[in-house]
């Protein structure tokens, strides 16, 4: 008989049903309301994103479509960030640049990939500058598990953080005369705390990134310990995901003034990590964590779902 973890990992229905479920919390949370019509669009974007990052790299050895629909679950337990246009544009821009940099997997030969890989992290840096504190994650990345770094990608990676900012820099020019938006854009980059202020972070953004950060390293465990039954190839992507789960991480706690890119992060690097716990084990114990997971995910959104709606 097979553990409920498998049953939910196997089934073609388990996507279509997590994405129903996140459709009606995105519907409670105010989606018609408040018309977050353009951040549920890129929701879904990037669940079919996260879907192609499963299915084009093979991350599960067996037919799965887990990882797509954790990412669904992980982000309705931060329901309280669904109004943010620039956060739902940045979370789609870095899956699909993580999408675009795989392709480049030994080939230091693929200025094109990168270019766009990097593009897009430049279009999330538009709005929210601070997606430039990952830029050197990526090149990291790209030397130590993708092995794709040489000088034309690098080049290629600058030219495409850069081109976003060309077209922003001509545009301002036309409108404004004069460039001081985008350095006032810039300057913020500077902005660093110490020690850190915890004060606005609220009980509802605890409990998400508590959570988060439990079932990430649950799965990044479960990587390191079996991910030798993986092909090279495989093991190396999950490296990348958990070297981007933990710098986003330690970041959140060092600076939580950044929470909403890095807790969004969190959850794309954290999809890929669980979804490989959830399908590649199966005894007593696994399923136990499994449902206590998803039991809490539920908990936890309903509580956020109903401090968003009664208490905020």
């Amino acid at each position: 008989m097979k553990h409920t973890q498998n049953i939910v990992s196997e089934s073609r229905l388990s996507q279509p049903v997590s994405l129903m479920i996140a459709t009606i919390v995105w519907l409670a949370a105010g989606l018609v309301s408040q018309q977050w019509w353009i951040q549920f669009a890129c929701f879904l974007t990037t669940v079919l994103v996260m879907a192609e990052i499963n299915n084009g790299h093979a991350l599960i050895r067996i037919s799965s479509r887990i990882v797509s629909v954790a990412f669904a679950i992980l982000s309705c337990t931060g329901c309280f960030l669904f109004h943010s246009l620039e956060g739902a544009i940045s979370s789609l821009c870095i899956a699909a640049s993580l999408l675009m940099l795989f392709h480049t997997y030994k080939d230091f030969q693929s200025p094109g990939r990168t270019f766009y890989a990097f593009m897009l992290l430049g279009i999330s840096s538009l709005t929210n500058v601070h997606t430039f504190f990952f830029v050197p994650v990526y090149w990291a990345l790209m030397f130590f598990y993708t092995y794709s770094l040489s000088r034309r990608t690098f080049a290629a990676s600058l030219l495409g953080l850069a081109l976003p900012y060309w077209i922003a820099s001509a545009w301002e020019l036309y409108q404004v005369g004069h460039l001081t938006p985008l350095s006032e854009h810039f300057r913020t980059l500077t902005i660093y705390r110490w020690p850190a202020d915890y004060s606005s972070l609220s009980t509802s953004r605890i409990l998400a990134f508590a959570f988060v950060l439990v079932t990430g390293s649950i799965g990044s465990t479960h990587v390191l310990s079996s991910g030798y039954l993986d092909k090279y190839r495989i093991r190396q992507l999950y490296h990348c995901f958990i070297l981007l789960f933990t710098f986003s991480a330690v970041l959140l706690i060092l600076q939580p003034q950044h929470y909403d890119l890095c807790w969004r992060v969190m959850i794309i690097s954290c999809s890929p990590l669980i979804g490989h716990f959830a399908a590649l084990t199966s005894s007593r114990f696994t399923n136990f964590i499994f449902c206590t997971l998803l039991t809490a995910a539920v908990l936890i959104t309903v509580i956020n779902l109903w401090t968003l709606l009664f208490l905020s």
